[in-house]
């Protein structure tokens, strides 16, 4: 049973290329390729309701062979921006003609490992289905010592079909056997080490295919791009579509933006677990915010029941995950002015201070997301957002009613035209030319971030203009980040303990002050460009797209 998994991803930009990649005689000089081997592969992932696997940052797949059905469990790619990823993968066979969905099947050190996880045995929900054809080739080299060349490593050429969940039986039978849809179809290209060879030697393959044309490398894994795929996607009763569409119920279309955001906060809490990364709280905390965003644009559309018990608990986790947010900030913000400065014992001792802060309220998350509370709510919220028409509120009119609008194309305009308004007016207070107060910014910069998620939401809808949009409110957003990061960070100094009080913290808090009014000054000339006649008719350009 091997226990490691070594190996680089890449898209396949070029379907056109799959086919010289399946021939072409080798990769280098120093590095030949065998003759292929094709291979089907159909895969099912498993997990709770709770999504318990996947939040702590591990998969569960059973492949269907001709000879039996493979049980792996593997860890996510939490590698961040590392190209190789070296993950635990732990497989064996399921005993032949048994329930592959009865841990008692298993392998032993497969059924060990999930019940230290799991407490007992869940019924297993499938999350996808992934159909694959592998062709795969042997790269070969010369070894000191060896009279032959050496296999060192795989390249795999994979055509994958996903699948959604809302078929049975996928590890006995093919989603074409049972008429199933595809959400979606992707290609990559795999460089997977051979067990026993050293890591090194896969450093000069993966650069040898970083300068190949038609391929970008990949840090996720099959699984997440089929994830994402399926959280973005719904049935119109004949295939799967991507995105929300302008015919679609405004509810319809916020539970698919829901389904998104509960996907990132899904995978960003297993890098939370996983990893001393702080992206992972960022990209957690941002999916948080997104979601309730889309709660309160779209939430009238919803029985008011129906959602509140979700904002409560998602206001709670993001509280928690701000706190943590925070702490990383302010720590990342002083190393920074530490770097420009000698080494004084004072910054590190506040530095070590908002440590001992952070692991505090680290915990205080952790503990939360642990909790059986906060898995009660993945599973309801999943529930929920996997089943149209729940919640929705009902339009229905007669022959002589005004209808009322509750379609995308009919709401989102307004929707835009209203974020837009709401950020405009701050235009009156740049204009009485005296410095706008660090609560009011703090307004503006929520405005901003609800005008933004608003085209992003619809960014498939509203094409150049409304990109173009979206990028000017980027540097907004991060002039406004940056002045509350500076504002927080100034607010945390001053609520240090006098112990930590000192001229060297002073003089970093006379800093904060200087980065305030110079970013005051960038603030200003991006608000106006935003608020310009030309982008004014941007706005207008992308509302008449939709």
């Amino acid at each position: 049973m091997n226990n490691r998994e070594i190996e680089a991803k890449f898209e396949l930009l070029d379907p056109t290329l799959a086919a010289e990649w399946q021939t072409r005689p080798s990769l280098t000089e120093a590095f030949s390729l065998q003759p292929k081997s094709t291979v089907t592969h159909t895969d099912t992932y498993l997990d709770t309701a709770a999504y318990t696997l996947l939040r702590l940052g591990y998969t569960l797949r059973l492949r269907a062979t001709s000879s039996g059905v493979l049980v792996t469990v593997k860890t996510l790619t939490l590698d961040g921006d590392a190209l190789v990823h070296d993950r635990l993968e732990l497989e064996g066979r399921v005993k032949a003609k048994a329930n592959p969905l009865r841990m008692k099947h298993w392998p032993k050190e497969i059924r060990k490992f999930i019940q230290k996880l799991i407490e007992t045995e869940p019924e297993w929900q499938p999350l996808c289905t992934l159909q694959q054809t592998r062709h795969k080739r042997d790269i070969v080299t010369p070894i000191e010592g060896a009279a032959t060349l050496q296999p060192i490593a795989e390249l795999s050429i994979d055509d994958v079909t996903v699948y959604g969940p809302d078929f049975e039986d996928g590890y006995t039978k093919s989603p074409l056997e049972q008429a199933a849809k595809p959400v979606t179809t992707f290609q990559e290209i795999e460089i997977e080490l051979k067990p026993g060879q050293a890591q090194a030697l896969l450093t000069p393959l993966v650069e040898v295919l970083q300068q190949q044309a038609g391929l970008q490398p990949l840090r996720t894994s099959k699984l997440e791009r089929a994830l994402a795929s399926i959280s973005s996607s719904t049935f119109d009763g004949e295939k799967y579509v991507a995105f929300i569409q302008p015919t679609m119920p405004v509810a319809e279309a916020c539970r698919l933006l829901w389904c998104q955001q509960l996907m990132q906060i899904l995978l960003g809490e297993a890098g939370v677990f996983n990893s001393d990364d702080s992206e992972y709280i960022h990209k957690m905390r941002v999916a948080i915010r997104r979601a309730r965003v889309a709660a309160r644009l779209f939430g009238a559309y919803f029985h008011p029941k129906t959602i509140r018990r979700f904002n409560k608990v998602m206001q709670h986790t993001g509280a928690l995950l701000g706190d943590v947010r925070d702490l990383d900030v302010a720590r990342k913000k002083l190393k920074k002015f530490q770097e420009t400065r000698q080494d004084h014992p004072e910054l590190k001792a506040l530095d070590e201070h908002w440590r001992a802060a952070r692991k505090q309220a680290r915990y205080a998350l952790m503990a939360w997301l642990d909790s059986k509370k906060y898995a009660d709510f993945i599973e309801a919220f999943a529930k929920f957002c996997q089943t149209p028409g729940k919640g929705n509120n009902e339009y229905r009119f007669e022959p002589d009613e005004t209808p009322t609008p509750y379609q995308v194309r009919h709401v989102f305009p307004r929707v835009l035209l209203e974020r837009f308004e709401l950020v405009r007016c701050f235009e009156t207070l740049l204009e009485e030319g005296t410095p706008i107060p660090e609560p009011i910014l703090h307004l503006l910069r929520i405005q901003c971030k609800y005008m933004r998620y608003s085209l992003e939401f619809a960014d498939h809808l509203v094409g150049e203009p409304g990109e173009e949009l979206i990028d000017l409110l980027k540097q907004l957003q991060d002039d406004l980040g940056e002045l509350n990061d500076a504002a927080v960070s100034r607010g945390m100094l001053e609520a240090l303990p006098e112990a930590l009080d000192s001229s060297h913290v002073k003089n970093y808090t006379d800093t904060q002050h200087e980065l305030l009014a110079q970013l005051r000054d960038d603030l200003t000339n991006n608000l106006q460009r935003f608020l310009s006649i030309e982008r004014r008719s941007k706005l207008a350009q992308a509302i008449a797209q939709i």
